[in-house]
């Protein structure tokens, strides 16, 4: 068990690497990036982007679902969040986001929000993981993300400039935590081989 344990930790790298391969990918055929748009717009545009964004939304929840795996000896329940969290994520990248306010960006934002409080969920509860060091990143990790989204929202909603790029903080947030927990772990795993 502690050697599928092992493996299955690996997934969260391979989630970031599924991202950011998407993000190269998008800045090719993205010609007229606008960093005041959320990234959602991607699934309105062009073709083959709004296929792009979607396949990379449900591989990165399917992923990171997996990788939560990693982790079911600590949380029973974190890999239950985790495929709430994917789920959300997944359908985020199928439901076209126009930025008209109509059913589909309803039901689009919805499913964003759901997710990212889904993946801050867990952080939160990784808080409390056996290696005090993979604790204390997770606890400054739940923190630094509240920040992040508090500042996402703000440039969503208030001043209209740059969500992309606050939209990318937070992804990029998640992404440190994830390697830096894999990091974290791995004297964890070892040491019970």
């Amino acid at each position: 068990m502690k050697l599928k344990n092992r493996q299955l930790r690996y997934f969260g790298p391979l989630t970031i690497a599924i991202e950011w391969l998407a993000l190269l990918m998008f800045l090719y055929f993205v010609h007229d990036f606008n960093p005041d748009l959320p990234l959602s717009t991607l699934s309105v545009a062009k073709q083959p982007l709004p296929i792009l964004f979607g396949t990379t939304l449900t591989l990165a929840g399917f992923t990171y679902f997996i990788f939560s795996y990693s982790f079911k000896s600590h949380s029973q329940n974190i890999h239950k969040v985790a495929l709430f969290s994917g789920i959300a994520l997944g359908l985020t990248g199928w439901i076209p986001y126009r930025g008209t306010g109509g059913a589909q960006d309803i039901a689009h934002s919805m499913c964003i929000y759901m997710a990212g409080m889904g993946y801050a969920t867990m952080i939160w509860m990784m808080k409390a993981h056996p290696v005090r060091a993979a604790g204390k990143i997770s606890a400054a990790a739940f923190w630094l993300l509240m920040v992040a989204a508090a500042i996402g929202f703000i440039s969503l909603f208030i001043v209209h400039k740059y969500v992309a790029f606050a939209q990318l903080g937070i992804l990029l947030l998640i992404q440190v935590w994830t390697i830096m927990i894999v990091w974290q772990t791995r004297p964890l795993e070892t040491s019970h081989s």
